[in-house]
């Protein structure tokens, strides 16, 4: 199925610059994931991202917060890089255990999709910045996504090799006052973000393929 996904700001955050966050040029197929849990999640499927287009001129912005230390609880100023205004065209489906009745699963998703029910509010990466999620229907013309003809975003979380123990914790609309650990949505056991190199080719990024559920410690 494909969805239109978008907000007025988004951040996704690139590893390796903790201080001052920065943020991919668009979203991850990682917080495609925790949008589409938050919208409806069952622990026998996953989210299989096959592209994302970019939908909006890739723009930027820079906001300063006061948030607390995890550590110490003492207030500090980080200054995060924004998207502005971000809106993506989402090709993805559900990969469902053998015993899980798949056609149930998805006509859930539709459904919540269409009435706009969620979970808990989908988020553009960081819980500050609300996100919408149209369905598109399949009878649709897919929007033109913006014209980048080649344009490389480095190394990208592909999926985690981590399990959900249990159901996205509910959350309600708070500002960034905790470490972004607490911005997870799902308790995990121990593993790690798996990477690829990401390339827009004609304003579409093409994601590569999903190993099996269970095989490589692969769980959502």
């Amino acid at each position: 199925m494909k969805v239109i996904i978008s907000a007025p700001l988004g951040h996704f955050q690139r590893p390796g610059n903790p201080g001052e966050p920065s943020t991919y040029p668009i979203i991850t197929p990682t917080a495609v994931e925790g949008i589409i849990n938050a919208v409806y999640w069952h622990p026998g499927q996953s989210v299989q991202v096959k592209s994302i287009s970019i939908l909006n001129p890739i723009a930027y912005t820079t906001e300063t917060v006061t948030q607390l230390n995890h550590q110490t609880g003492d207030p500090w100023l980080r200054t995060y890089e924004l998207l502005v205004e971000p809106k993506y065209l989402v090709d993805f489906w559900l990969e469902c255990d053998a015993e899980v009745d798949c056609d149930k699963r998805i006509g859930q998703l539709v459904r919540r999709l269409l009435s706009g029910q969620h979970y808990y509010q989908p988020s553009m990466g960081i819980s500050d910045y609300p996100a919408t999620v149209e369905l598109l229907p399949k009878n649709a013309i897919s929007p033109v996504p913006i014209d980048i003809k080649e344009m490389g975003l480095g190394r990208m979380p592909h999926y985690w090799t981590w399990k959900s123990t249990s159901k996205p914790v509910k959350k309600t609309f708070a500002r960034r006052t905790t470490a972004m650990l607490a911005d997870r949505p799902l308790e995990r056991v121990t593993g790690e973000a798996v990477m690829f190199e990401a390339k827009i080719i004609n304003g579409v990024v093409t994601v590569p393929a999903y190993p099996r559920r269970g095989e490589g410690g692969y769980a959502n």
